[in-house]
């Protein structure tokens, strides 16, 4: 089948994908990477799973036919009209994604370049015209048999819909992986230096005088200390 890049127009790398590190292939992509200087851009295929008992909608992230993970689930439908679309096509849904090594060994993220909802197409030639409700693609999903996921304490769950919440698919899953897997400051963690640095110069201009000052100070270094401390962690945190 002929390739169709998605996202071709996007101008950075913002789609992190989610649970790369219940498959085997994990250890592939990160000796690529490690042997890349840390980081590296692979080609990945968008593989559409109508049948995933977890999530109908799921989109899995492949590298050489070989699942490497899952578009989270607050994304997978909104990308699926084109992908579907473009898979109804003919053509063989790629993307563009950028693979960092952790320093463990072992671990790698993958984050693809999607771009916005409206850029995901680049060309409509050679496509098949847009209609109501979505192209229903064949087949694939497969079942995973790691043990990772086996001895996992965040099993399936049911949900109220029906169906299972799977760690896969999820980037809300409330486990030590999610949390160690920020590798950035978190927004709540930038906003609280920002609104630190600003409530200080204030109260330094209103209340100048040497007890205000020095309490601005010791505050704004625990501040900066705790924020430290929780990057070196997540640094550190191994999946």
């Amino acid at each position: 089948m002929p390739k169709y890049l998605l996202g071709a127009n996007a101008k950075q790398f913002s789609t992190e994908v989610v649970g790369e590190q219940y498959h085997s292939i994990e250890q592939t992509l990160h000796d690529i990477a490690a042997a890349k200087g840390g980081k590296c851009e692979l080609e990945f295929t968008l593989i559409p799973e109508p049948d995933n008992p977890y999530d109908d909608h799921a989109i899995s992230v492949r590298y050489n036919n070989q699942v490497a993970g899952y578009i989270p689930r607050s994304r997978n439908r909104q990308l699926w009209s084109d992908i579907t679309r473009v898979q109804a096509s003919g053509y063989t849904p790629i993307i563009r994604g950028k693979v960092e090594a952790w320093s463990n060994g072992k671990s790698a993220s993958i984050t693809l370049a999607v771009g916005g909802n409206k850029n995901l197409l680049s060309t409509e030639d050679g496509l098949k015209p847009k209609k109501k409700g979505d192209y229903t693609p064949p087949p694939a999903y497969r079942e995973q048999t790691n043990t990772t996921f086996a001895s996992h304490a965040y099993k399936p769950s049911s949900s109220a819909s029906g169906r299972s919440q799977h760690p896969y698919l999820t980037e809300a899953t409330p486990d030590t992986k999610a949390l160690a897997n920020r590798k950035h400051l978190p927004k709540w963690a930038i906003i609280t230096i920002v609104a630190a640095i600003v409530l200080a110069i204030t109260l330094t201009a209103v209340f100048a005088t040497d007890f205000f000052v020095s309490a601005i100070k010791t505050i704004g270094g625990l501040i900066v200390i705790a924020i430290i401390g929780f990057f070196i962690w997540a640094r550190k945190s191994q999946k």
